[in-house]
């Protein structure tokens, strides 16, 4: 018979458990994301509802510290510490969790401040969760490449990556996301600019491969961004920077 002390000890870790797995759903807005993939509701989500938006871009404004690098996106960018992944002290990140495109185009402030030499966007997923069309994606990223080149910075594209097969509406994701990337790479082609193609190397076959994956099913682990570290690089050396 187990302890009474100790079974309290691991009702309360459960319980611990519980409500962080609660916070992250609610951070990630996994109910409303779900709601709107099996109900069919085209309620239209807008950068502005997101809780984290106006709290990281009034903050913004307190970083004018040139730097060299920005790294432009959603929660893969937030994800992580790029100063420390790609061993540099000139690298600013501008990552926000759930924004969307047409946020990155509201927020753009927040590059310039540092006025960087080169800007790599990512994103575009959360774009297609919430129903944003492949040809409204592609033009947002077109107004980001000439808002950035006005300025002298050189912008590079990614293309969306995928999710694991098994998270619920991947197969509803799919043919938006590869619809989306065939319009992105179009798009790098007649801008002549760089990009990193995120789907073909961490989702060859439409879902994020396993191995790159973080337990959600939905963002990258280490090695996921060991691989993309290594094109970052190979695009700053090809820019000499």
């Amino acid at each position: 018979m187990a302890h009474p002390a100790k079974v309290k000890t691991l009702t309360i870790l459960n319980i611990i458990l519980i409500l962080l797995l609660v916070a992250v759903s609610l951070h990630e807005q996994y109910p409303k994301r779900m709601y709107q993939r099996f109900s069919g509701n085209r309620f239209v989500w807008e950068y502005q509802f997101n809780p984290f938006y106006g709290q990281l871009t009034g903050i913004y404004p307190l970083y004018k510290h040139p730097k060299t690098i920005v790294m432009l996106g959603d929660s893969y960018v937030a994800n992580a510490q790029w100063s420390e992944i790609l061993d540099r002290c000139d690298v600013a990140a501008r990552g926000i969790g759930n924004d969307m495109t047409s946020g990155y185009l509201q927020r753009l402030d927040g590059v310039f401040s540092v006025r960087p030499s080169i800007c790599f966007i990512e994103g575009g997923i959360n774009d297609i969760t919430f129903g944003i069309s492949p040809d409204t994606i592609t033009q947002h990223l077109g107004q980001l490449i000439d808002a950035l080149s006005m300025r002298q910075i050189t912008p590079v594209l990614h293309t969306i990556n995928s999710i694991q097969s098994h998270v619920p509406g991947a197969d509803t994701l799919r043919p938006n996301i590869t619809a989306t990337n065939q319009k992105i790479r179009s798009l790098a082609r007649s801008k002549n600019i760089s990009i990193i193609d995120l789907e073909s190397l961490l989702s060859p076959e439409g879902f994020l491969k396993p191995e790159f994956s973080s337990a959600d099913g939905q963002h990258l682990n280490a090695a996921g961004y060991i691989v993309w570290r290594q094109q970052i690089e190979a695009v700053l050396k090809e820019n000499g920077i």
